[in-house]
């Protein structure tokens, strides 16, 4: 276009020439020009104008294909994944606002995360700890097992486990002692004790083997055995033989009579066991009053200790370890005043004058509140036991309330806490959880 307007602006000069028209052709040539200078602008434009319109469709072309890109990672990181909300992060075509929102995603997604991993370690801490008190409860119940067929060295295991309650504990100490008892009484029936013998054979501890033996060795040690087998050794020899069994046989029939007529027994009267007399009854130890009120004391200080850190149990459960260990040592106490003096008593400022069976229950109160957090259901037996020796705790009564509605026991609970109430009239906690309990569906 321009070309030709040039080229038809030259011919119209030189068809001009220098006649009288040329001013008119210079005219004509400015307008040309003119003209051709307003082409040039618009074609300028007209170019500008395509070149932005193509930039304007890339960019929209770029922002779509962003957009795309963006559109599934934007839902993803509201789901919760946060590597989607990096990516999402890093788009160009991403407002102040929409930042604002993914960065706030990100953070809750990351938190969620952060706490169902503490979470997992909670219960995956949880299950190791029931797994070790799970282990330990079956080592103290094959100890337990052990000590019940009267073996010492499974009584001991028992008495020395932190993790053994107060009953158990109470009832491998008898067992020990009688497990103890049979040895003694077994060495001396060998020996030739006749008493020791019979208080072996009614002993439980005594299996059928043991009890052969013994009826063998009781027999043996009967005076009449003796004098058959001091017969049958001198009757190898004639001269020797008669006159021992003449010298036995009038023996023999004059102890009778003078049991017999001393004794003022009827000879029809008489039993076939004469020979054998009565077994001794075993005398009891003597009272160590002053061993028990000192044991006493200590089974109390140690109670007292795990009474003032109960409060914290609840914030710290791993300090329910510590507290039975303590327990543990106040129930030995408790088993060393009752061999002493099972009557003493003990004095204190606070509480009044209790015994034993108050010690007792207060322990196995104590140790029921320590195990109510891993195993309720042990804890509710434990407190059971518990009141069977103080049936006025009321404290106790309320637990076993508090765990049986926690296992939807409702009729259990009811009767625990109104058992309760009767003995603490006054307590408003008790009636509280009363009426809570009947709304138990």
């Amino acid at each position: 276009m321009r070309t030709a307007l040039v080229c038809v602006a030259v011919l119209v000069i030189f068809s001009l020439g220098h006649s009288a028209q040329a001013q008119d052709g210079r005219q004509i040539f400015d307008f040309l020009a003119g003209q051709i200078g307003q082409e040039i602008e618009r074609e300028q434009q007209r170019q500008f104008q395509a070149e932005e319109q193509r930039r304007v469709r890339q960019q929209q072309r770029d922002h779509n294909r962003a957009y795309k890109q963006l559109l599934p990672n934007w839902h993803a990181c509201f789901g919760g994944d946060v590597a989607a909300s990096n990516r999402a992060l890093s788009s160009t075509i991403l407002s102040f606002e929409d930042q604002q929102q993914l960065l706030a995603a990100r953070a809750r997604t990351i938190e969620r995360v952060r706490q169902e991993e503490a979470e997992r370690e909670r219960v995956a801490e949880q299950q190791r700890r029931a797994a070790a008190q799970a282990q330990r409860d079956a080592e103290v119940e094959r100890s337990f097992a052990r000590c019940q067929n009267f073996d010492v060295g499974g009584c001991e295991a028992v008495l020395a486990s932190p993790h053994a309650d107060t009953s158990q504990r109470t009832q491998v100490m008898g067992w020990k002692a009688s497990a103890h008892d049979f040895e003694t009484w077994h060495r001396e029936c060998q020996n030739g004790s006749v008493s020791a013998c019979d208080q072996t054979l009614a002993s439980p501890v005594a299996t059928a083997t043991a009890q052969a033996d013994l009826r063998r060795w009781r027999s043996a040690i009967s005076p009449v055995n003796r004098l058959v087998a001091l017969v049958a050794v001198g009757g190898s020899d004639a001269s020797f033989g008669m006159p021992v069994l003449l010298v036995a046989i009038v023996i023999g029939l004059g102890a009778t009579f003078a049991w017999i007529h001393f004794g003022r027994i009827p000879a029809a009267a008489v039993p076939r066991s004469i020979m054998q007399p009565p077994p001794i009854p075993k005398a009891p130890p003597p009272r160590d009053s002053v061993s028990a009120v000192a044991a006493l004391q200590l089974a109390h200080a140690y109670l007292r200790e795990v009474l003032d850190n109960l409060k914290a149990l609840h914030a710290n459960p791993a300090m329910a370890a510590h507290l039975l260990n303590e327990l543990s040592l106040a129930s030995k106490q408790l088993a060393v005043a009752e061999v002493a003096d099972a009557t003493a008593t003990l004095t204190d400022d606070e509480l009044g004058t209790f015994g034993l069976a108050d010690l007792k229950a207060r322990a196995l109160f104590y140790e029921a509140v320590c195990r109510s957090g891993a195993d309720p259901k042990r804890a509710i037996r434990i407190l059971h036991q518990a009141v069977a020796l103080e049936p006025m705790l009321a404290p106790a009564h309320y637990w076993i309330g508090s765990l049986e509605a926690d296992l939807f026991n409702k009729a259990q609970a009811i009767a625990a806490f109104e058992r309760a109430i009767a003995i603490d009239p006054d307590n408003l906690d008790y009636k509280m959880e009363l009426g809570r309990v009947h709304n138990i569906s």
